[in-house]
């Protein structure tokens, strides 16, 4: 060009670099230098030549379509879990459309845009209005999804929700869905990856983060299948099903910034059927592992958030108790740790590590997990929970033989702490056998058979501080206070609690009435009972056959009514499941047949895979409890000898729950080991 031109002379010549594709942060110092005007002076002249053309972002000219998509794009890595920096807002701009930018600029436009970064709804896609002009710029956004978010290591394909409208981008194929009402209680964000055995992952969503004193703790939620194993008996309608799976992350919350770079630890709940912790604060166990990790808190299939299995739900699946017990098969602790493992592997990545946690039952899922994704494990902690991993087929009669006699010898150390207690235990058993229908009726409709009244036992005797909680129970046992001397009389028909016409009224008090009630198997977590002797069943052919009840008839020690009548001590019951249960609690009486079908089910999966428990690398430390009434301490030891490389504390200062009581102490005793910090002792 000849000549030079003043700084307004100068801007077409920019405008027509910007038409052509160049971004105007490299159109103007090309054009300056071109022409000979400063470059300043040209930027001032460019900005008032444009006026109301486009939206004005500082240094770039984004038409309204194009900075409607750009809200878009950025909603969809927000709601994917990957909030963008400003730099890497800048990237995808440059990478997208061809524009170079600042951060200055990109700082100025998440200003500009903040409400809508902020909000849950995608207004550019659920307005009506402007829905048809922006689909196809939205489309050209998403379509880069996959492999910005390749670049990131993270899934290769993407579902997004918005609040009308999903936009799904997976591989080659992108649809934008309209939503139905119902479907708006669906995550905001959906991330599937590769999962064992062919299993699909399709939803991993996160809720907001929720800030408790001391934690931030984020929902996340996925589906899974149902049926890992073609499980037989099920429903025709259940055929390729999925449920819905529920874990919470919690961090402390000075670290909440930086969480995605702490480690990972998996928390696995005793049970089964009990739902992962609550946490209202930064204490406990959960405190203690937030120090070190990001802490992953599952509620296992079937309870909680994570399809729960209640007495009605079980009737709406189907009201065949066989298919029943099917869908039940389906959550044992074999499809318990794939559905970790699919939580892994999309929250973490296909190759990385974390340590898990489990308690009691959560134990043995931790061994579980051990013999069929060991390269996914970085360690295990497992406190008060190896199960009978080396017993063979349907070990249930083995652990029950071992466990009652640790009941009576907890109840003997009872009796020496309160002597006197012996008696009213009596009475007690005596007066429920005299009524007219050998029960005494409950609030809820339940029933306090002489069977119910020993069950209490498992809330009491295998617990810290229970002792003096059971004792207190007895000391308010019959109304009046003072009982009658030689125990409790009645009996007559006019009074279920017991009464005759002859003599004082003697019934149970109201308060032990209630608070027995609160002690029965709970139909609020009925998995607990329906699955429990499930869990001894490692494969094979054998059926478990209501085991606890054939093992404890075979001991005439827990014949109550015979050795209260004859003056004798009176043993209470530990952790096991009667089928009188599904008829004393009013509300697992539904569910009877399915625990049936169950107890006879002779088709069982492995839980667990001894040889690769015999050559196990994986570091292995565990609590093991010398006082244990709901973990055999010898069978624990059998086989701590069986995995390769398990670390093991064994005291006695705790009798199941150390981790609840002091979990500081045991954690660091447990990370010691695994260590090398502490030595073991011999």
């Amino acid at each position: 060009m000849t000549g030079q031109l003043s700084p307004a002379e100068a801007v077409p010549f920019v405008q027509e670099r910007v038409r052509n594709g160049e971004s105007a942060l490299d159109a103007l110092p090309a054009v300056a230098e071109s022409e000979g005007v400063t470059a300043g002076a040209l930027r001032s002249a460019y900005y008032r030549a444009r006026g109301s053309a486009g939206v004005h972002h500082g240094n770039c000219t984004l038409t309204a379509t194009e900075d409607h998509a750009l809200v878009c794009a950025a909603q969809a890595f927000g709601y994917t879990n990957i909030p963008l920096s400003r730099a890497e807002l800048a990237s995808l701009l440059q990478d997208l459309r061809g524009k170079r930018v600042g951060m200055t600029w990109a700082r100025e436009w998440v200003k500009r845009h903040r409400k809508f970064l902020s909000s849950r709804t995608c207004k550019a896609l659920s307005d009506k209005r402007t829905y048809s002009s922006i689909y196809e710029e939205v489309l050209e956004w998403a379509n880069q999804l996959d492999g910005f978010i390749t670049e990131r290591r993270l899934p290769l394909a993407t579902l997004l929700n918005y609040d009308e409208c999903r936009l799904v981008a997976g591989g080659e194929r992108l649809a934008v869905k309209r939503m139905r009402a119902s479907d708006r209680e669906r995550p905001v964000a959906v991330v599937w990856g590769p999962a064992p055995d062919g299993a699909r992952l399709d939803y991993l969503g996160r809720g907001e983060s929720v800030r408790l004193p001391g934690l931030v703790a984020t929902d996340i939620r996925f589906t899974a299948p149902l049926d890992y194993f073609g499980t037989p008996g099920l429903p025709r309608a259940l055929a390729g099903a999925g449920i819905t799976i529920f874990a919470r992350e919690v961090v402390l919350s000075h670290k909440a910034p930086s969480r995605a770079s702490l480690p990972a630890v998996l928390y696995l709940q005793g049970g089964p059927g009990y739902e992962g912790p609550r946490p209202a604060d930064a204490s406990g166990f959960v405190k203690r592992l937030a120090e070190e990790f990001r802490v992953i808190l599952l509620d296992q299939r079937g309870t909680g958030l994570s399809s729960a299995v209640t007495v009605e739900s079980l009737a709406d699946i189907s009201d065949d108790p066989e298919e029943q017990a099917a869908y039940l098969r389906c959550l044992r602790a074999d499809s318990i740790v794939r559905d970790a493992e699919l939580l892994r592997a999309s929250l973490l990545g296909t190759t990385t590590q974390w340590t898990i946690l489990g308690q009691s039952f959560g134990g043995f899922c931790c061994l579980s997990y051990l013999s069929f994704f060991p390269n996914s494990l970085s360690a295990v902690l497992i406190t008060g929970g190896l199960s009978p991993a080396h017993l063979p087929g349907c070990s249930a009669d083995n652990v029950y033989r071992r466990l009652l006699p640790r009941v009576i010898r907890q109840m003997d150390a009872y009796y020496e702490a309160f002597p006197a207690d012996e008696a009213v235990v009596r009475d007690v058993v005596l007066h429920l056998d005299s009524l007219p229908e050998k029960y005494a009726p409950l609030p809820s409709g339940s029933r306090l058979t002489v069977a119910a009244f020993q069950s209490a036992g498992l809330s009491y005797l295998g617990f810290a501080g229970g002792f003096a909680r059971l004792h207190y129970l007895l000391e308010r046992a019959f109304e009046p206070a003072k009982r009658p001397a030689g125990g409790p009389r009645g009996g007559g028909s006019g009074d279920p609690n017991g009464s005759a016409d002859d003599t004082p009224s003697v019934r149970l008090s109201s308060y032990f009435l209630s608070s027995i009630e609160g002690l029965l198997l709970s139909p609020i977590n009925p998995l607990y009972a329906l699955l429990h002797e499930s869990i001894y069943c490692d494969g094979g052919d054998e059926a478990p056959n209501w085991s606890a009840e054939r093992v404890r008839s075979s001991m005439p020690e827990f014949d109550a009514a015979a050795r209260a009548r004859g003056g004798q001590r009176v043993y209470l019951t530990g952790e096991q499941v009667y089928p009188s249960s599904f008829q004393d609690v009013a509300g697992l009486r539904p569910a009877a047949g399915a625990a049936d079908a169950l107890a006879h089910w002779r088709d069982w999966t492995p839980l667990y895979d001894l040889p690769t428990l015999r050559t196990n690398t994986v570091p292995v430390a565990a609590a093991v409890y010398l006082n244990d009434m709901f973990v055999d301490f010898e069978l624990s030891r059998e086989v701590a000898d069986l995995v390769a490389g398990v670390k093991i504390w064994v005291t006695s200062e705790y009798a199941h729950s150390g981790l609840r009581e002091h979990p500081t102490r045991v954690l660091d005793r447990l990370f010691g080991l695994l260590r090398g910090k502490v030595t073991l002792e011999s």
